[in-house]
């Protein structure tokens, strides 16, 4: 019976990681799956960002106390832990969350805009966070982000986002903007993925 329960969970589990995938990589498929999303997800963008905004003064008021009321040295690093790993660990999530309520939504306008793209559309589309396009926790090395690599498997992350918003992975030695990694994940055209982009933003 233990070993039947067992295989069950492990089924579920692997379901459950195969949902957050797609929920992850394409949420242009899921508003054309099911159309009737788009309202729901107006919500919870909104919702989102609301949040967003309180975690961010959450977020400030904290290091204005950290800076004027805690003079201990180990209290300062100990508050500053929280900081990152409670509000901040928030903040991460709901950026990410917005992202993809951003592309899903954008969705419905790529079909009406036209195919002509500018410099400066091109310009935003590169200034789309990387990391806001994984759905990973990144490892923090120094001002960087790693993760493990999502174009060859590996157990040990070596897939680095610098901080000027370009990849390199030093397992697979694939590089370069957000543009770049979106036509080598998802096997986007240029233009599209320069849309896809912008509807992140």
């Amino acid at each position: 019976m233990t070993e039947h329960l067992g295989y069950i969970d492990e089924l579920g589990r692997g379901w459950r990681e195969k949902i957050l995938q797609d929920l992850a990589q394409s949420p242009h498929e899921w508003m054309l799956a099911f159309p009737e999303m788009e309202k729901r997800v107006n919500e919870l963008l909104l919702e989102a960002e609301l949040e967003k905004e309180n975690v961010e003064a959450r977020i400030k008021s904290c290091y204005e106390v950290l800076e004027n009321c805690v003079s201990d040295k180990i209290w300062r690093l100990i508050y500053d832990e929280y900081i990152i790993h409670a509000p901040g660990k928030r903040l991460i999530e709901l950026k990410k969350k917005i992202g993809w309520y951003r592309r899903a939504l954008y969705q419905e306008q790529m079909s009406r805009r036209c195919d002509n793209l500018t410099e400066t559309d091109i310009e935003i589309a590169r200034e789309s966070r990387i990391e806001n396009l994984i759905n990973e926790n990144p490892r923090r090395m120094g001002g960087n982000l790693v993760f493990c690599c999502p174009f060859h498997d590996e157990k040990s992350p070596s897939f680095t986002v610098f901080q000027d918003n370009h990849f390199h992975c030093f397992g697979c030695g694939q590089h370069g903007d957000s543009i770049d990694f979106l036509m080598l994940r998802d096997k986007m055209p240029f233009p599209q993925a320069v849309k896809f982009l912008l509807g992140a933003k």
